[in-house]
């Protein structure tokens, strides 16, 4: 009777200990702490200088020697890719850093703060932490050191104790220090697309080590305009017709054809107006009139776009009188929504191109006659914001 009691005690403790299944609506928390060590140090890990190059070397470091800090230019050339190098130098008095791991170098949009129009610059991220980032040499600081002077100063942006009293220019401090085997080096590379935005850019460099140092600085991406046609030759083929206008229509595919039907891209890193002139050529001056138009023909559509004469009320066009800016080119379809910038060619895009040509007297009777068209380019009313080569110091 003992031994059985004994049994049936034990059972039920067990099952005590085995608490039911039940739904619960507590939260569950976590935590994890950043602790990468050290501490210890009386000169911790820091960034000391950054600066940009052209060229991840010690050769063309800057396309524009006359201007402060570095400036990179634009390929100007459809679907290409111009290359800028982001340089820091780093105290590491313990010499553990790892750079792999513990170099971070962000690259920004610049903020051109045209609204509605990020694609022109709206100060996000254009690139997080690049990758790989190389161990540089003192050589390519002191080419960059080189070139620190003059119209082209700041090209290095000294920070930390690189800018204090004893050492205001920072090389002789980043000397000492190298001399001593506390700095190193290091480097990544960015590439910029054709399409990218003009403006200045921000390079922004975060240490994590024993001590977490965040600096940044800037370097130019140079507003170039450029457009590409794909024809050089219009030919309106027989005609003798007087007082209409004989068209010739290009197409919206760049170089398919064979002679290719006139189309135009902008292969610049800023939208850009046209304009056109024409000459008379063989013609006298007042016994021709020329027209062109950018973009769709059919008075249906709702894209439709006058053309030049049109859109300014003219008459017919006298050549060699003036140049014919701007064109109007409706960005609608492109931007998706009504906008005040119905004068442009966007950015990298491409629009057909259509040329009217109306007799008014075959001046030499009948035969060919020849006359120059130049398609031109010209700024926008609106620009890349103001940039600065070197912010202001930005200790932690």
């Amino acid at each position: 009777m003992k031994k059985t009691l004994a049994i049936i005690v034990t059972a039920a403790m067990l099952l005590v200990a085995i608490p039911p299944a039940v739904c619960s609506d507590d939260g569950i928390e976590g935590s994890i702490t950043y602790n990468p060590g050290g501490g210890g140090n009386v000169d911790p890990v820091k960034i000391l200088a950054i600066w940009e190059t052209k060229s991840g070397g010690t050769y063309d470091l800057d396309d524009d020697p006359y201007s402060p800090g570095c400036q990179i230019d634009p390929p100007m050339c459809y679907d290409a890719y111009s290359t800028v190098w982001v340089y820091v130098a780093v105290l590491d008095p313990d010499d553990d850093i790892e750079y792999t791991t513990q170099i971070k170098i962000d690259i920004s949009w610049p903020d051109n703060g045209i609204s509605g129009r990020p694609e022109l610059g709206d100060g996000s991220k254009a690139a997080d932490n690049l990758e790989p980032v190389y161990e540089a040499t003192w050589e390519e600081y002191e080419a960059a050191d080189a070139i620190d002077s003059g119209s082209n100063w700041p090209f290095i942006c000294y920070y930390n104790e690189a800018n204090d009293d004893d050492y205001p220019d920072g090389y002789y401090y980043v000397e000492w220090q190298w001399a001593e085997s506390n700095v190193k080096f290091f480097k990544a590379k960015y590439d910029l697309y054709y399409h990218d935005p003009a403006g200045w850019y921000d390079a922004e460099v975060t240490i994590q080590a024993s001590y977490t140092d965040f600096q940044y600085n800037y370097f130019e991406y140079v507003y170039c305009l450029g457009i590409i046609p794909d024809f050089d030759y219009i030919d309106w083929g027989g005609e003798h017709e007087l007082h209409e206008w004989h068209a010739y229509d290009g197409n919206w595919c760049m170089g398919f054809e064979e002679p290719p039907l006139p189309t135009i891209g902008n292969i610049g890193n800023w939208d850009t107006q046209l304009g056109c002139h024409f000459s008379n050529g063989d013609f006298n001056i007042n016994d021709v009139l020329f027209d062109w138009r950018a973009g769709d023909s059919n008075p249906e559509s709702d894209y439709y776009n006058p053309t030049y004469s049109e859109e300014n009320d003219i008459d017919g066009m006298i050549p060699c009188v003036w140049t014919y800016y701007p064109l109007p080119i409706d960005n609608d379809p492109w931007l998706g929504y009504d906008t005040d910038y119905d004068d442009v060619l966007l950015k990298c895009h491409y629009i057909k191109l259509d040329f009217y040509i109306y007799i008014i007297q075959w001046t030499n009777g009948p035969g060919p006659y020849y006359f120059d068209i130049d398609i031109y380019y010209k700024d926008p009313a609106w620009q890349p914001a103001d940039g600065y080569p070197c912010p202001m110091n930005n200790e932690e």
